[in-house]
């Protein structure tokens, strides 16, 4: 654990205290609940190799003239190529808690279609504008499609709109 410490710690210092307002980031949300967030890292300066992390939550947290960018359960991916004439390549895989890296406010995300400051970053709890409500005789069928049974607790003549009337 204090090695993986130590390296999130490298990467932090590597980058610089906050990352510059023209790095590009673009962040995809994936329709599941594990590694839900895929964040594209790329510095403006050539530099520095870009790092893609997956996450199961997303978040920005601003602080002063920074927002730090923070997400759970995280894989993070880095390929880095030595410009040298042996042509050396460095991947890193790593996985971690917690990912938290800081950024300038004025750091442009793309997101869903559209570039935002990362300052005025916000994003639905739980993937909602993602989720599917199946009521009756719905819920049933789509149960079926999943190959899965009803609960035993579940009224499936109700469901199915065979309720009896008294």
């Amino acid at each position: 654990m204090a090695l993986f410490c130590f390296i999130l710690l490298t990467i932090n210092a590597a980058w610089g205290q906050t990352i510059a307002a023209d790095s590009r980031l673009i962040l995809y949300e994936l329709d599941q609940s594990q590694g839900k967030y895929i964040l594209d890292i790329t510095p403006a300066s050539s530099d520095r190799a870009p790092l893609l992390v997956t996450g199961d939550t997303f978040s920005m947290q601003p602080h002063g003239a920074a927002c730090w960018v923070v997400m759970t359960n995280v894989c993070i991916l880095q390929t880095r190529f030595d410009s040298s004439s042996s042509n050396e390549v460095v991947q890193i895989n790593m996985r971690s808690d917690v990912f938290k890296l800081p950024f300038s406010e004025h750091t442009k995300l793309t997101f869903k279609n559209t570039i935002i400051e990362l300052s005025k970053v916000k994003i639905d709890a739980f993937g909602e504008t993602n989720m599917r409500t199946y009521e009756g005789e719905n819920a049933l069928s789509q149960l079926k499609k999943m190959g899965l049974a009803p609960p035993d607790d579940m009224d499936v003549e109700k469901a199915a709109g065979n309720h009896k009337q008294n």
